[in-house]
C-alpha cells in the first residue's frame, strides 16, 4: 500500500556477530521517520540530504514530503538503499514528485567529506535540510558530523538529527561542544510524543531519542528564517 513504508533489512546473510550498523534497523530511525511526516511543512519544496542513511527509512520518508532528497552512507550499503528507495517507490509519489537518489558519502573521512561533497552528489546545490539518526555513537564521530554539516548546509538551512541521548552515546557531550566552537546554534528537544514512540516504548522510556535543531549562527546580522517565514517561502515555491 501506498500509506505503508517498507525496508529490507539486509541485503545478503550475515552472522549475527558480524552484521554491519548500516544493515540494521535502529531507535532513532523510526523516531526521526515518523517526526519528519508529522512535520512535513518543514520540509515542502526543499532539497533534503540524509547523512548515515543505513536502510533509508527516515530519508525515504523524507522523500514523501520534500522537493530532492539524496541518501547516503558507505558504498556497501548503497545497492540495498536504492532497492529500499524503488520499493518505496509508490510511498514516495502518494506525497510527492520528489527526486529520490542513494550515493556513497564517507562523511567520517575528512577528504572525502571535502571533496566528494554532498554538494556534488545533489547537483551543486546545497541541501536545505539535513538529517540523520544516531549517527554519533563514537567521540571521534563528533568532528567529522560538525565538519560535514559546515561544509555543506545551506547558509539558513537546517539540521535535524535524531540521537540517543549522552548516557548511551559516547560523542554526544563533544557534539554539542563542537557545533558551538563551529559556528552552529541548536535547541534539543526530548521525545516523547506518543506517536512518535508507538512500538519503541520500553527502549525509548530506558533512553530517551533526543531531537537537535542546528542552524548556523549568522555574523552579518541577518536574521535566521523562522519557522513562520519558511512557510511563506515554502508557499512561493510549490506554486512556481
Amino acid at each position: 500500500s501506498p500509506r505503508d513504508l517498507v525496508v529490507r533489512l539486509r541485503r545478503q546473510r550475515e552472522p549475527a556477530d558480524a552484521r554491519q550498523i548500516g544493515n540494521m534497523l535502529f531507535t532513532s530511525s523510526v523516531v526521526l521517520a515518523r517526526w519528519i511526516l508529522a512535520h512535513a511543512h518543514k520540509f515542502r519544496g526543499r532539497r533534503v540530504l540524509e547523512l548515515g542513511s543505513g536502510l533509508g527509512l527516515a530519508g525515504i520518508a523524507a522523500a514523501r514530503v520534500s522537493s530532492e532528497c539524496t541518501l547516503t552512507d558507505l558504498p556497501q550499503f548503497v545497492p540495498n538503499l536504492r532497492y529500499n528507495i524503488q520499493m518505496n517507490a509508490d510511498f514516495i509519489e502518494c506525497g510527492s514528485m520528489c527526486t529520490t537518489s542513494a550515493q556513497p558519502l564517507d562523511w567520517l573521512c575528512e577528504d572525502e567529506a571535502i571533496d566528494t561533497s554532498p554538494r556534488c552528489l545533489a547537483g551543486h546545490r546545497q541541501p536545505h535540510i539535513i538529517i540523520g539518526a544516531d549517527v554519533v555513537h563514537e567521540r571521534w564521530m563528533a568532528d567529522s558530523l560538525c565538519r560535514i554539516l559546515k561544509c555543506n548546509l545551506a547558509p539558513q538551512g537546517t539540521a535535524y538529527i535524531m540521537n540517543p541521548e549522552a548516557k548511551a552515546r559516547a560523542g554526544v557531550e563533544e557534539f554539542c561542544r563542537n557545533l558551538l566552537e563551529s559556528g552552529f546554534q541548536f535547541t534539543v528537544d526530548t521525545i516523547s510524543e506518543a506517536s512518535l514512540v508507538v512500538g519503541h516504548e520500553q527502549e525509548c522510556n530506558d533512553v530517551r531519542q533526543e531531537l537537535y535543531v542546528i542552524k548556523r549562527i549568522v555574523s552579518d546580522g541577518t536574521e535566521l528564517v523562522t519557522d513562520a517565514q519558511h512557510l511563506r517561502e515554502n508557499e512561493t515555491i510549490v506554486q512556481t
